[in-house]
């Protein structure tokens, strides 16, 4: 059961990787030494980021790692990680001890002035999500949105750029499909879609996870996400 408490955590942005790396035994159940295995073996390839997250994990007791483990291997995981929740900050007590989870949300909108009043001026609108469990950052979705606006509204949509960051072994990530587009509103739009698969323990989860920003002249952004799975979700444009 998810005993669920109030609580507001901001992160910063990052760097992603864009493809995963898919255990050949999708049915094995994770333990800290399969963990620690599947961390080291990230690092061989030269993800050199996850160093950090080794060192964190083994920092762990031996209980907080078994707990550690059987969280991200639960249903829970994604559920918490894609559907929109009320509260940021988790404690699940599926296990003897309890796991403390944290959702990660940033969404910005920014613009750069143009050359002169009647230069088209560059802006961006970003949103992402990313789920730490004991503080240790396992994965991380972002969509960012590219365009330019006269002042009043959006004149073009230039670029979409999607990333994610995954240390999860249990499940997987892959980018799918972007589009970009003018809305006939005054608004640029950018959309993200992310294939998101589990492995045999969790289900053999398959689905699709949408991401959408958009943002008129740097000042009125928006979000909006969905998820095809049977216990996803989907909300509506919400102000950034």
């Amino acid at each position: 059961m998810l005993a669920l408490f109030l609580g507001v955590l901001l992160a910063l942005g990052s760097v992603f990787v864009a493809q995963e790396t898919v255990s050949a035994d999708q049915s094995t159940k994770i333990t800290p030494e399969s963990y620690i295995s599947y961390l080291s073996d990230k690092i061989n390839a030269g993800e050199e980021d996850v160093q950090e997250t080794l060192q964190q994990f083994k920092a762990l007791t031996p209980e907080e790692q078994n707990a550690f483990v059987e969280f991200l291997q639960s249903d829970d995981y994604s559920q918490i990680l894609l559907n929109e929740t009320e509260s940021t900050e988790i404690n699940w007590d599926e296990t003897n001890l309890e796991v403390p989870v944290k959702l990660s949300l940033e969404e910005k909108s920014t613009t750069s002035p143009g050359f002169s009043a009647f230069a088209a001026t560059s802006a961006m609108v970003t949103k992402s999500r990313g789920i730490s469990v004991f503080g240790i950052e396992t994965t991380t979705l972002t969509l960012e949105l590219y365009y330019t606006h006269n002042g009043t509204k959006a004149t073009s949509a230039n670029d979409v750029v999607m990333g994610h960051k995954n240390n999860n072994p249990a499940f997987w990530i892959t980018p799918a499909s972007s589009e970009k587009y003018l809305d006939g509103t005054g608004y640029a739009v950018g959309r993200g879609t992310w294939t998101v698969a589990s492995t045999g323990t969790v289900g053999g989860l398959s689905s699709t996870y949408h991401i959408w920003v958009k943002d008129s002249n740097g000042k009125h952004g928006y979000w909006k996400y969905s998820w095809n799975h049977h216990n996803g979700g989907s909300n509506n444009w919400t102000k950034i």
